[in-house]
């Protein structure tokens, strides 16, 4: 196993894994900061051996999730977030966010303060 998995590593390019898992108990599988070697083995080992179990993949960028947009919000004032929020809503993003505190070494009490309080104050 690389020691990619348990370290961030700003000069590693990570992926975030989005299936439906159409099996016997349906669910969407979302696992943020995927290395190319754990989305080769999903790919490889489960879902093109299991067509039937799997449908919608996709595989994005982290870093294109990190890019900033901006959107009007219900008040229509136009709002800043990450492409993250957008696709997948907050929880995905801030779900990344503490995956990406995990693996930095930065875990701890943030992710009962807050993910994107903890985020905007520890990681920049």
């Amino acid at each position: 196993m690389s020691k990619d998995k348990y370290f961030y590593n700003p000069e590693i390019n990570y992926y975030f894994l989005s299936v439906s898992y159409v099996g016997q108990s349906p669910a969407w599988i979302r696992r943020p900061y995927q290395t190319k070697d754990e989305i080769d083995n999903f790919i490889l080992n489960e879902y093109l051996i299991n067509p039937d179990k799997y449908k919608n993949l996709e595989v994005l960028d982290e870093s294109l999730l990190r890019e900033k947009i901006h959107v009007k919000n219900s008040n229509d004032e136009l709002v800043e977030i990450d492409m993250s929020s957008w696709i997948f809503g907050e929880h995905y993003s801030s779900q990344s966010d503490y995956m990406k505190m995990v693996f930095s070494g930065k875990r701890g009490f943030g992710y009962k303060q807050g993910y994107r309080e903890f985020i905007e104050s520890e990681v920049t």
